[in-house]
């Protein structure tokens, strides 16, 4: 039974579609804003220095920041600051 139980766990998994960690393909010299969720605050804009995988360094006060690149949007996407700050809105409303 237990048997049974992992293969449909396993075969649902695989046919669950996996979400991107970011929509967008950022490249050294971009300007990008920081959506930080334990402050809820947009910052930036900043310049990315470096890209590796899913992480992002940003120049921020003459200092190399690391962050996750789902934290990260472009400085000219106003889609995605309004999606954040509908996002930051439904989050702040909770009890």
């Amino acid at each position: 039974m237990a048997t049974i139980v992992a293969e449909l766990r396993i075969r649902e998994a695989m046919q669950s579609r996996m979400r991107p960690a970011a929509r967008y393909i950022l490249a050294p010299g971009a300007k990008v804003r920081v959506y930080r969720e334990t402050d809820k605050k947009i910052t930036g804009p900043y310049t990315v220095i470096d890209v590796q995988d899913k992480d992002i360094f940003i120049d921020r006060k003459g200092k190399r920041v690391h962050h996750n690149i789902s934290q990260v949007i472009p400085k000219t996407t106003d889609t995605g600051m309004n999606e954040l700050r509908l996002n930051c809105s439904r989050s702040s409303s909770k009890p």
